[in-house]
């Protein structure tokens, strides 16, 4: 659909939708790979991923430049936090992933730039607790939930939370930001 168009007029395959806290809602549109963003006045524009090119590359460009990974056997989620930022699970690896790729969790600043957020792709090993999520191997990421005190992400049988800034302030330990601890 083209950028502006009314969402009553269109046809959006809404497989995961989250809001900000200023009325925008944000719909996956898990089919056509694409993040659409509706504006409080009901207007639609392509946030992020390119309609029908699946994939996930782009990080540290633009979202919308970026091809963002839907498809596949697992239903990926998307959620915003307090600060606007919206986070994308990509449950599935893309279809030309080497075999053995697994999913991440990327995340879409307000600036509109997206980046790698958790999860190696790799499937050698399991998650290790205080780790870097960025290298941490989730299987497949299906849901995000982002709170105050981290972000927490839902991996099939595992619940993982990414510790923040806030949290280490909470506890005062530092050098926790980043870091990952299974449930």
């Amino acid at each position: 659909p083209p950028d502006g168009a009314l969402a009553t007029s269109l046809d959006i395959a809404a497989t995961s939708i989250a809001a900000d806290g200023i009325g925008n809602v944000f719909v996956l549109d898990a089919p056509r790979c694409v993040i659409l963003r509706i504006s409080t006045d009901g207007r639609v524009s392509r946030f992020a991923g390119k309609y029908t090119d699946c994939g996930s590359d782009g990080d540290g460009g633009s979202a919308r430049d970026a091809r963002i990974q839907t498809l596949g056997s697992f239903v990926p989620g998307i959620a915003v936090d307090t600060e606007g930022v919206v986070y994308v699970a990509e449950a599935n690896p893309p279809r030309d992933a080497p075999a053995g790729t697994m999913g991440r969790v990327r995340k879409i600043d307000r600036s509109s730039t997206i980046s790698h957020f958790a999860g190696s792709r790799r499937a050698d090993r399991f998650v290790v607790d205080l780790e870097p999520a960025a290298t941490a191997p989730l299987l497949s990421p299906e849901s995000v939930l982002p709170t105050p005190i981290g972000v927490f992400i839902g991996d099939g049988l595992f619940v993982y939370w990414v510790f923040n800034k806030t949290f280490e302030q909470l506890v005062g330990v530092s050098g926790l930001d980043g870091l990952i601890f299974r449930f």
